[in-house]
C-alpha cells in the first residue's frame, strides 16, 4: 500500500485503511491533531 498523504510506499505494516482512503497511522494522527487544533479542542 502506498499512503494517499505522505506517499510512503510499503505503508501498510503501520497502515489501515480508513474509508475510502488508504493512509498510514502516523497521518491519521497528524490529520486528527490538526482538525482538532482548528476547531479549539487540542491538547495542552
Amino acid at each position: 500500500m502506498k499512503c494517499e498523504m505522505c506517499r510512503e510506499e510499503n505503508a501498510e505494516s503501520r497502515g489501515l485503511r480508513c474509508g475510502k482512503y488508504k493512509v498510514c497511522d502516523p497521518c491519521v494522527t497528524k490529520s486528527i491533531e490538526a482538525r482538532m487544533f482548528l476547531i479549539g479542542r487540542d491538547k495542552q
